[in-house]
C-alpha cells in the first residue's frame, strides 16, 4: 500500500509540473531584439554620418565598438548615427535597446583623414571639376588669400554651377568676380559635421548665407554640398552644386503720390513694388547692375507696376554678368515659378513727351493698363527727342496684370517715348499680353526678345516712328492666351485718328519671328493694319499658321495706301511655313489683303513681295543654337537698310557666325533653352 501510495503521489507530482510547464506558454514575449541590416557608407572619416538600416530601432542607441555615437532622425527601420572619434580601423556597430543589443553584420571602418599638406587653392587647382573656380579665382585675385595661414570654408561651385549662372570669368569684371567668389567664402573651419540646420553663416561679403540640414543633405545658401569635408592645411572645402544665392534683404516700395524721389537702387536689396510706384516728373531711378525688382500680386486697382511718368527718368543699365530682373514676389529666379507663369504682377511702363497720333485728344491720353483717375499716367506731345533714361540689360518676368476686360499690363510699355531715351538688350519673359508695345513717340531700340507672352510679340501704334533692330519673338501655343495674337501687329491711329498724322511707319531689321510648330491659333503671323505703313528688312519669320496681312479699307489713307505710296516695304526676308508654304509657287498662300479684298490688287502685292523676298528653310539648331540660322540664304540677298538702322551680314536677329547669340547667359530665354 506505501508503493502504491508513492507512486500515486509521483504521478500526481509529474502531471502538475506538465501543467505548469504548459501554462507558461500562455507568458508574454520578451523584449523585441533589434535588428541591424545594412550600414551605409560602410567606411568614412570620424564625424561622417552614416544610415543604419534594421528593425526596432526608434528608441535604440548607437556605438561602434565601445564608443557612443550622436542619433539623428530615428524610426523603427532606420537611424542616422554620426561616427565619433575612433582611431582609423574597423569596428562593429552595435544598437541596443534596453540592454538587448544587435551588431551590425558587416564592420564599419573609420577611415583617417586626409593629411592637410595641401591650402585651399592648391586642392582647387588640383580639381578637373573645379577648373572655372581657379579661373575666376586668379582673376580675382583671391589666390594668395586662400592659400595663406588664415582658415577659411571654401563652398566650391564646379564648372557646371558657373556655365548653369551663366558666368564666364572671362568675361566678368574682376571686381564683380571677386563679389561673387567672397559670397561662397566663409572665415574659420567648418566641417560638414559643424553645419547645423537653421545655422546663418557670414560670408566674407557680409551677405548671410542660410544652412538647411535634411538627413543627410546640406545645403548652404540654397547649394547642395556634393563633396563635403576636403581637407586643406588652413581650412576645408565643400563642393556645391550651384552657385549660393546669399540672402538678400527685401526693401518694399509703396505706391504714393511723392513717387519714389531721386533714389538709387543697388544690388544688396531686393526691392518689392506694392502698388503703382511711380517715378515723377524730375525725378531720377537709378537702378544698379544686378538688382532685383519684384512685384507684389493683384489685378485692376490692387496690381503693382513700375511706372516712369512724363519728365521723369530711369536709369536701369544692368550687364551681361549682372542683368536687372523684374518679376513676381513669389519668384526665387531659381525654378519656384514656372516658365509659363503670367500674371503675377504688372510690368514697367515709361511715358514720354514725344508726338502720338490721338489728335481727338490733343496729342496726349492715358495709358492703358493704369487706373485713368491718375494724372501721372498720361503720354505724348511735341517733344519727339523726349529723353526717359535709359534701359539696358534688363529682364521682364511673369507680368500682366488684368487691370478689366481685354486689359493688362504689357510686359513693356512705351507711351510716347522720344528718341533721347536708350532702350537695349531688354528681354520680356511669359507676359500675359504683348511682350513689348510702343504708343506712338520715335524712340529706337535693338537687341530685344519676347518669349512665351499671351498676345502679340511686338505692338506698335498711334504714330510710332522707331527704329528697331536684332529682334527675338518666340511663341508657343501653350503660351497664347489672346483671342487675336499676332508675331507683329502693326497699328496706325486708333478710331478716329487712323487717318492723322504722323503715321505710324516703323522701320523694322534683323527680326526672327518664331513659333515653335504645331497649331498655334495666330490670327497672323504679322498684320498690318489701320493705315499704319512699316519697313521690315533682313528678318526670318518661320513656322506661323496665319499669313502676313496688310489691311485695305475704303478710307482714302489705309496700310494698302502706305503701300502704294512707298511707307510699307518688305524687303530682303525669309518665310518659311507660314501659312503652310515652304517653296515659292506657294507664295499667294503666304500673303493676304485683309478687310477689303480684290484678286487683281492682291495679286499685285503678292508678286511684289514674291520679288523682294525668299522662301526657303533657314535651318535652325537645337538646344544653344534654336534660333541661330545656318542656311546659305540667311547671308545672301541682303536688303539695303536706310539710315538709323546698323548694316550687317546676315539675317534674323542672330548672327551665325557669332559664338552665341546677344541674349546668351543672362536671359531667361537662355536659360530656358539651354535645358
Amino acid at each position: 500500500m506505501k508503493k502504491l501510495s508513492l507512486s500515486f503521489l509521483l504521478t500526481l507530482g509529474l502531471m502538475a509540473s506538465l501543467f505548469f510547464a504548459c501554462g507558461d506558454d500562455d507568458e508574454p514575449d520578451g523584449p523585441t531584439l533589434p535588428t541591424i541590416t545594412s550600414l551605409s557608407p560602410a567606411s568614412g572619416e570620424v564625424g561622417t554620418t552614416i544610415t543604419i538600416n534594421g528593425t526596432n530601432l526608434a528608441s535604440a542607441t548607437i556605438s561602434f565598438g565601445s564608443e557612443g555615437a550622436t542619433v539623428q532622425s530615428p524610426t523603427a527601420t532606420s537611424v542616422q548615427a554620426v561616427v565619433p572619434q575612433l582611431a582609423p580601423g574597423e569596428y562593429d556597430v552595435r544598437a541596443t535597446v534596453n540592454g538587448n543589443a544587435a551588431t551590425s553584420p558587416t564592420k564599419f571602418t573609420v577611415v583617417a583623414a586626409p593629411t592637410a599638406t595641401e591650402t585651399i587653392a592648391t586642392i582647387a587647382q588640383g580639381n578637373n571639376d573645379l577648373s572655372v573656380l581657379v579661373a575666376a579665382l586668379e582673376k580675382a585675385e583671391l589666390v594668395a588669400t586662400l592659400n595663406g595661414t588664415t582658415e577659411y570654408t571654401v563652398f566650391a561651385p564646379t564648372n557646371q554651377a558657373f556655365t548653369n549662372a551663366g558666368i564666364v570669368p572671362a568675361n566678368v569684371s574682376k571686381e564683380d568676380l571677386a563679389a561673387v567668389l567672397q559670397d561662397h567664402v566663409v572665415a574659420g573651419t567648418l566641417r560638414a559635421a559643424d553645419l547645423n540646420n537653421g545655422d546663418r553663416l557670414t560670408a566674407l561679403s557680409g551677405k548671410t548665407l542660410p544652412v538647411t540640414v535634411n538627413g543627410t543633405t546640406t545645403t548652404v545658401g540654397g547649394a547642395t554640398v556634393t563633396t563635403p569635408n576636403v581637407t586643406a592645411s588652413n581650412g576645408v572645402v565643400h563642393i556645391v552644386s550651384k552657385l549660393v544665392a546669399p540672402e538678400i534683404p527685401v526693401v518694399t516700395v509703396t505706391g504714393s503720390a511723392e513717387g519714389v524721389g531721386d533714389v538709387t537702387w543697388t544690388a544688396d536689396n531686393i526691392y518689392l513694388l506694392e502698388g503703382f510706384v511711380y517715378v515723377n516728373n524730375g525725378q531720377t531711378l537709378t537702378i544698379d547692375p544686378g538688382t532685383v525688382i519684384k512685384g507684389r500680386p493683384g489685378q485692376a486697382g490692387d496690381a503693382s507696376a513700375l511706372v516712369v511718368a512724363q519728365g521723369g527718368r530711369i536709369l536701369a543699365e544692368g550687364t551681361a554678368e549682372a542683368p536687372i530682373i523684374f518679376t513676381g514676389e513669389t519668384d526665387d529666379l531659381n525654378g519656384s515659378v514656372p516658365d509659363t507663369e503670367k500674371s503675377l504682377w504688372g510690368g514697367v511702363i515709361i511715358l514720354g513727351r514725344a508726338s502720338t497720333n490721338n489728335l481727338d485728344v490733343n496729342g496726349i491720353k492715358n495709358i492703358e493698363g493704369l487706373p485713368t483717375e491718375d494724372t501721372r499716367g498720361t503720354y505724348g506731345g511735341t517733344a519727339d527727342d523726349d529723353d526717359s533714361g535709359v534701359l539696358s540689360y534688363v529682364s521682364i518676368r511673369h507680368g500682366g496684370s488684368i487691370i478689366g476686360d481685354d486689359n493688362e499690363i504689357n510686359g513693356l510699355s512705351l507711351g510716347g517715348v522720344g528718341s533721347g531715351t536708350t532702350i537695349n538688350n531688354i528681354e520680356v519673359w511669359s507676359n500675359a499680353d504683348d511682350g513689348i508695345e510702343f504708343f506712338g513717340g520715335t524712340v529706337n531700340a535693338t537687341n530685344l526678345v519676347v518669349a512665351y507672352c499671351g498676345d502679340d510679340g511686338l505692338d506698335a501704334d498711334e504714330g510710332y516712328r522707331g527704329n528697331v533692330q536684332n529682334a527675338l519673338v518666340w511663341q508657343t501655343s501653350a503660351t497664347l492666351r489672346s483671342k487675336d495674337p499676332s508675331a507683329m501687329e502693326l497699328d496706325g491711329g486708333v478710331g478716329v485718328n487712323e487717318e492723322a498724322e504722323p503715321y505710324s511707319n516703323p522701320n523694322f531689321a534683323n527680326l526672327t519671328l518664331f513659333y515653335d510648330e504645331g497649331d498655334n491659333d495666330l490670327t497672323n503671323s504679322v498684320n498690318i493694319r489701320d493705315n499704319s505703313g512699316a519697313s521690315i528688312y533682313n528678318s526670318i519669320a518661320i513656322n506661323h499658321d496665319a499669313a502676313f496681312a496688310i489691311e485695305r479699307t475704303d478710307l482714302a489713307q489705309n496700310s494698302y495706301t502706305r503701300f502704294t505710296e512707298g511707307d510699307l516695304v518688305v524687303s530682303g526676308n525669309i518665310f518659311y511655313n507660314i501659312n503652310e508654304v515652304v517653296d515659292a509657287a506657294n507664295f499667294a498662300d503666304l500673303f493676304e489683303l485683309s478687310d477689303l479684298s480684290d484678286p487683281v490688287i492682291e495679286g499685285e502685292v503678292e508678286t511684289a513681295l514674291a520679288d523682294a523676298n525668299t522662301v526657303t528653310n533657314p535651318t535652325f539648331g537645337t538646344g544653344a543654337a534654336k534660333f541661330t540660322p545656318t542656311a546659305a540664304a540667311v547671308t545672301a540677298d541682303l536688303a539695303t537698310v536706310p539710315e538709323g538702322l546698323t548694316t550687317v551680314t546676315y539675317k534674323g536677329a542672330v548672327d551665325p557666325a557669332a559664338a552665341t547669340p546677344y541674349f546668351a547667359n543672362w536671359t531667361k530665354t537662355w536659360a530656358v533653352i539651354n535645358k
